[in-house]
């Protein structure tokens, strides 16, 4: 998948239009991951440089969610965190429990 194919699938003229619309929300060893509002029918969507895409969250909460259960799922905690809501406190999308474990982890997390 290239830069343009998957912003035009998102809804998007461009990759810039993609970028200036979406939020980075964390940062692992292996990509970056962006929350993008669309105004398709996939609503909230959390996708990475590594183009893994996941669709159709009805808010950034939901989005986040995923993210916090793909993190858990994979026994691996992000690099760098960049959301004002704080991880430790978003329940795991699957489970329903919250899990505070992987920010017990990391407590060097900064905020921009």
């Amino acid at each position: 998948m290239t830069k343009q194919l998957i912003a035009t699938h998102l809804g998007f003229s461009t990759w810039e239009q993609l970028l200036q619309a979406s939020s980075i929300v964390s940062k692992d060893e292996d990509c970056t991951w962006y929350i993008t509002d669309t105004k398709t029918w996939y609503k909230w969507v959390l996708w990475n440089t590594n183009f893994d895409v996941y669709f159709n969250h009805l808010t950034r909460q939901d989005a986040l969610r995923t993210l916090k259960y793909l993190y858990e799922s994979k026994h691996t905690t992000p690099v760098f965190w960049n959301d004002e809501t704080d991880f430790r406190r978003i329940e795991a999308v699957f489970s329903g429990v919250e899990d505070n474990s992987i920010a017990q982890l990391r407590s060097d997390w900064t905020f921009e």
